[in-house]
Order: C-alpha cells, then sequence, then structure tokens
C-alpha cells in the first residue's frame, strides 16, 4: 500500500513538472472510457511515453487530439446532415413526379397555366 501511494504521488509530481498525465487522466481530458483511450495511445495519436510499467500521455498532445476529434465529429455530423437533407430532396421529388404522373392531361394543361413561365 505504501508503494502504491508512493507511485501515486510520483506520477503527480511527473504530471505536474512534466505535463504528462496518465492514460486515465488523459481519456478524461479527451472525453473517452480508458480502453479507447488505451487504443489512441497505443496507435500513437497521442505522444505518450512508458516509465516503468506505466503510461504517461503527454497532456498538451492529449488536449490537441480532443479538439481534432470534436472537429472531426462536426464535421461528420454536418456531412450526415447534408446527406440526410439530399435525401429528403430526393424523396419529395420522387413524390412530385409521382403526383404529376397521376394526373389527367387536361389537370396537367390547368396546372402549367397557373404557372407563370420566365424566359
Amino acid at each position: 500500500m505504501a508503494k502504491d501511494r508512493a507511485t501515486s504521488d510520483a506520477i503527480k509530481d511527473v504530471e505536474e513538472l512534466c505535463g504528462y498525465v496518465t492514460t486515465r487522466e488523459a481519456a478524461k481530458i479527451v472525453g473517452l472510457e480508458w480502453p479507447t483511450m488505451s487504443q489512441v495511445v497505443y496507435s500513437r495519436r497521442v505522444k505518450a511515453v512508458r516509465i516503468g510499467g506505466i503510461i504517461l500521455v503527454e497532456k498538451a498532445s492529449a488536449e490537441k487530439y480532443k479538439l481534432e476529434r470534436q472537429q472531426m465529429m462536426a464535421q461528420r455530423e454536418q456531412e450526415r446532415a447534408e446527406k440526410a437533407s439530399k435525401e429528403s430532396e430526393r424523396e419529395r421529388d420522387k413524390a412530385l413526379r409521382e403526383k404529376l404522373k397521376a394526373l389527367s392531361p387536361e389537370q396537367l394543361e390547368a396546372l402549367l397555366s397557373q404557372v407563370e413561365v420566365k424566359a
């Protein structure tokens, strides 16, 4: 137990002096679960070092990754919204074509007479 406390104190000293945090703390900064953050570390998307059996993540790197991740997620959300909008427009156009096909020639002529034609 005393060894765990000494290790914990040493980690806090490294965090304060060198700008490194544990993977758990990095996960909190980024907004991920610890196992996911560990995958980020192992895939080298953030700067990290191993000291003994402890992996420490550069705090600035974790914060940078958080911003990049937020930007990527915002871009994906925008792309999803654009795709949904295009799909909705296609559905609307399809429904309109079906309604126009169902019109009799007389109904179509009456409808066209109401539309102002611009040349």
